[in-house]
């Protein structure tokens, strides 16, 4: 059984709109909620700047998020040292928290913080690159894939999953409009694994020239040292351009 707790408080204008004249910038102020689905809390805020132009308003904005989840029986397939796969059940708890700012010119930054609690240690990792490495071996010298199968069943258990440590950090910041050019924005985030100080980094630029063609380049760049999440992948870096219209 997995239980969820989820509350919700956000800060906002307290000024009301009937109250406020319309040349006249609304204070900070605080509003509460709760919220099931998504089970989520967050807490953040935003301040009204006084009207710049006719019904036009700059409003930097600060928001706390943030996800709690307990497993009280969590199964994870565990690759052991002597080669074998074995299940371990514990007690699960993973958590996602965050700040997102969002500034007068459209800028938004983000972070995060994800505590995986179904991950794996840097030492269970290191079993599973080991495996991989020795199967490499066995399969140059002679063609024998017995330990590629057996790396194979591992990363589909669990080992190749998405995050699968236990402690991420993520970053992103994004900025429409950007350089002062209509629907050009520019973007780029990162994904540090805390364990292991492997990083990887995902630039991005979209463009849409008209209301049905959407361009796009995106980066991937990881790094790390042997034996890292992302010091592992098979490419250091990696490009996309892609083109989409709508009909």
């Amino acid at each position: 059984m997995v239980r969820k707790i989820a509350c919700a408080v956000v800060v906002v204008c307290a000024s009301l709109a009937g109250l406020a004249s319309p040349a006249q910038a609304q204070g900070p102020g605080v509003r509460a909620g709760v919220s099931v689905d998504p089970d989520q809390f967050y807490v953040g805020g935003h301040f009204e700047t006084d009207e710049l132009i006719d019904q036009l308003y700059l409003r930097p904005n600060l928001e706390v998020h943030g996800e709690w989840v307990r497993v009280p029986h969590s199964v994870t397939v565990v690759l052991s040292p002597d080669d074998t796969l074995t299940t371990r059940e514990r007690p699960a708890t993973s958590l996602v928290a965050g700040l997102r700012y969002l500034t007068d010119a459209s800028t938004t930054f983000i972070i995060d913080y994800y505590r995986n609690g179904d991950g794996y240690t840097p030492d269970e990792m290191d079993v599973f690159f080991t495996l991989i490495d020795r199967g490499a071996e066995a399969w140059d010298s002679d063609g024998d894939d017995q330990w590629l199968r057996l790396a194979g069943r591992a990363s589909a258990a669990a080992y190749g999953r998405m995050a699968p440590m236990q402690h991420y950090v993520y970053g992103r910041v994004s900025q429409p409009d950007a350089l002062g050019v209509l629907y050009l924005s520019l973007g780029a985030s990162a994904i540090v694994n805390v364990a292991d100080g492997s990083v990887n980094l995902l630039p991005e630029v979209l463009y849409k020239p008209t209301a049905n063609m959407e361009l796009r380049w995106l980066g991937g760049i990881q790094y790390g040292v042997f034996h890292a999440e992302f010091g592992e992948k098979a490419a250091d870096a990696r490009f996309e351009i892609r083109a989409r219209y709508y009909f």
